[in-house]
């Protein structure tokens, strides 16, 4: 399950970016990188609240 979580992201990303650069060209990259850079410190804590904690049993 996880892998195929990680290769639709990857897909995701790879189809999200090529519309963009296909659209709207490369200067709208860094303000994207800007965008996702802000936005991780609010997202990240948010989801560790919603996820569940790890017990230390986990292989």
């Amino acid at each position: 399950m996880i892998v195929t979580v990680w290769n639709l992201a990857i897909a995701g990303g790879r189809a999200i970016g090529g519309l963009l650069l296909g659209t709207l060209g490369v200067a709208i990259l860094p303000w994207v990188v800007i965008a996702a850079s802000v936005s991780t410190p609010v997202v990240a804590p948010a989801a560790l609240r919603q996820g569940s904690r790890a017990t230390g049993n986990e292989l």
